[in-house]
């Protein structure tokens, strides 16, 4: 499928790809995907994509991720949500719901640039778990 064939999925199609299928789609394919596709992602299916496919999504489609789904991230996987090719983050796109679903041990594979581009409400929902994983040498 094109990128423009898998932008065009329905949610209920997305929802319906299995772990495999995911697997086989190339970067340019996800990044073709909407927010509204991205949150027809369960958990299983985005714990299944690899950092470089995590790279890859859209940052302004993040906002489409369903909070459970994000709960399941990886560090690997959490450092490389939003980071565009200069290596900046947009994991300030996250609301602060998903940033607060996110595991506490996910953390330590934020970056110093990541941490600091949390805004005040988004670090306000931090949790001590979060936190407590933060280094801060």
């Amino acid at each position: 499928l094109s990128a423009a064939q898998v932008a065009a999925l329905a949610t209920r199609q997305i929802a319906a790809l299995g772990t495999d299928q995911l697997a086989g789609l190339s970067t340019q394919q996800l990044a073709a995907l909407t927010s509204a596709q991205l949150g027809a992602f369960g958990s299983r299916q985005l714990g299944a994509l690899s950092a470089a496919a995590i790279d890859a999504l859209d940052p302004a489609a993040l906002i489409g991720l369903k909070t459970a789904a994000l709960a399941v991230l990886t560090s690997a996987q959490l450092a490389q949500l939003g980071n565009d090719a200069a290596g900046a983050s947009h994991i300030d796109l996250l609301s602060t719901q998903q940033i607060a679903a996110l595991r506490g041990t996910v953390f330590a594979g934020l970056s110093t640039r990541q941490i600091a581009a949390l805004s005040t409400a988004q670090a306000a929902t931090l949790s001590s778990a979060q936190i407590a994983v933060l280094d801060t040498s």
